[in-house]
């Protein structure tokens, strides 16, 4: 965000993702339950999205010059600020709703192969996003590439809709 001309704001951001990340922690189970593991990912999920789009604004600024109205430096610091807040309210959820969804369709047997499996892709991601952001970064402007991402994180988001209700697994590994 210092790029950006937003100073300390980056540092705000991810104190508050972070803050409000531990308080809707404490309600993951119960918001879990409420809207069901599948709904609950996919929301959760969106709220990744959003964050990832609201940074469009600092980076039209950046690229038009613009700092009127939705791209002044008051209502950008806002935007910012809230989508943090959203982010950490969905993130717990999501972190509970993905392990509950992984303990729906393991059974005692095989809980190790599904989470290393989880861990394993949500890794991989890593290695395969990395490089396709930094070559976003080196040959587009700002604003290409939180599109990009913004896009990207709303398909994954949508992805989870295709998740299977999970079938019961007895503990021999059959399924019931």
């Amino acid at each position: 965000m210092k790029d950006l001309g937003f100073g300390n704001l980056g540092f705000i951001n991810v104190a508050i993702i972070y803050i409000t990340f531990s308080l809707f922690a404490l309600f993951a189970i119960r918001i879990n339950k409420f809207f069901g593991t599948r709904v609950t990912i996919f929301m959760s999920a969106l709220t990744y999205t959003f964050w990832t789009a609201c940074f469009l604004l600092p980076a039209y600024r950046f690229e038009t010059k613009d700092d009127q109205g939705i791209l002044s430096d008051t209502a950008i610091t806002l935007v910012i600020i809230i989508s943090a807040a959203f982010l950490g309210m969905g993130a717990g959820p999501l972190w509970v709703s993905q392990g509950a969804y992984i303990g729906l369709c393991a059974s005692h047997k095989n809980k190790g192969r599904y989470n290393s499996l989880f861990w394993g892709v949500f890794q991989t991601a890593s290695l395969i996003a990395y490089p396709i952001a930094g070559w976003l970064i080196d040959n587009y402007d700002k604003i290409v590439f939180f599109w990009s991402m913004t896009l990207i994180s709303l398909l994954g988001s949508l992805f989870m809709l295709c998740l299977r209700p999970p079938k019961k697994i007895e503990e021999d590994g059959e399924e019931g």
